[in-house]
Protein backbone atom coordinates (compact mmCIF):
# COMPACT_ATOMS: atom_id res chain seq x y z
CA UNK A 1 0.00 0.00 0.00
CA UNK A 2 1.91 3.00 -1.25
CA UNK A 3 0.67 6.34 -0.06
CA UNK A 4 0.29 9.03 -2.71
CA UNK A 5 2.39 12.15 -2.46
CA UNK A 6 1.11 15.56 -3.48
CA UNK A 7 4.62 16.88 -4.19
CA UNK A 8 7.55 14.98 -5.70
CA UNK A 9 9.84 15.32 -2.67
CA UNK A 10 7.18 15.06 0.03
CA UNK A 11 7.45 12.16 2.46
CA UNK A 12 4.60 9.65 2.45
CA UNK A 13 4.46 9.70 6.24
CA UNK A 14 2.65 13.06 6.20
CA UNK A 15 -0.44 11.29 4.87
CA UNK A 16 -0.57 8.82 7.77
CA UNK A 17 -2.79 11.23 9.70
CA UNK A 18 -5.52 10.84 7.08
CA UNK A 19 -5.72 7.03 7.17
CA UNK A 20 -8.66 5.15 8.62
CA UNK A 21 -7.89 3.01 11.71
CA UNK A 22 -7.73 -0.26 9.74
CA UNK A 23 -5.45 1.31 7.14
CA UNK A 24 -3.23 2.79 9.85
CA UNK A 25 -2.93 -0.60 11.55
CA UNK A 26 -1.95 -2.24 8.27
CA UNK A 27 0.57 0.53 7.60
CA UNK A 28 2.04 0.22 11.12
CA UNK A 29 2.51 -3.55 10.81
CA UNK A 30 4.76 -3.24 7.77
CA UNK A 31 8.37 -4.08 8.64
CA UNK A 32 10.97 -1.36 8.41
CA UNK A 33 14.12 -2.07 6.43
CA UNK A 34 17.37 -2.05 8.42
CA UNK A 35 19.42 1.09 8.03
CA UNK A 36 22.33 0.87 5.62
CA UNK A 37 25.38 1.56 7.79
CA UNK A 38 28.98 1.95 6.71
CA UNK A 39 31.82 0.14 8.44
CA UNK A 40 32.86 3.28 10.31
CA UNK A 41 29.37 3.78 11.71
CA UNK A 42 29.13 0.13 12.78
CA UNK A 43 32.50 0.37 14.51
CA UNK A 44 31.41 3.56 16.26
CA UNK A 45 28.21 1.92 17.48
CA UNK A 46 30.14 -1.07 18.80
CA UNK A 47 32.58 1.28 20.56
CA UNK A 48 29.60 3.05 22.12
CA UNK A 49 28.18 -0.27 23.34
CA UNK A 50 31.50 -1.22 24.92
CA UNK A 51 31.76 2.22 26.53
CA UNK A 52 28.28 1.88 28.03
CA UNK A 53 29.16 -1.56 29.45
CA UNK A 54 32.38 -0.23 30.99
CA UNK A 55 30.65 2.79 32.54
CA UNK A 56 27.85 0.54 33.85
CA UNK A 57 30.43 -1.73 35.47
CA UNK A 58 32.14 1.30 37.04
CA UNK A 59 28.86 2.57 38.47
CA UNK A 60 27.96 -0.84 39.89
CA UNK A 61 31.46 -1.16 41.39
CA UNK A 62 31.24 2.31 42.98
CA UNK A 63 27.80 1.51 44.40
CA UNK A 64 28.84 -1.88 45.81
CA UNK A 65 32.03 -0.56 47.42
CA UNK A 66 30.06 2.15 49.25
CA UNK A 67 27.72 -0.37 50.94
Amino acid sequence: MDLPSTRPGEAATRHVNYLEPAQLEEYARRPVEPAALTGHIRAGLWALRVFVLIVTAMIIYAFVTQL
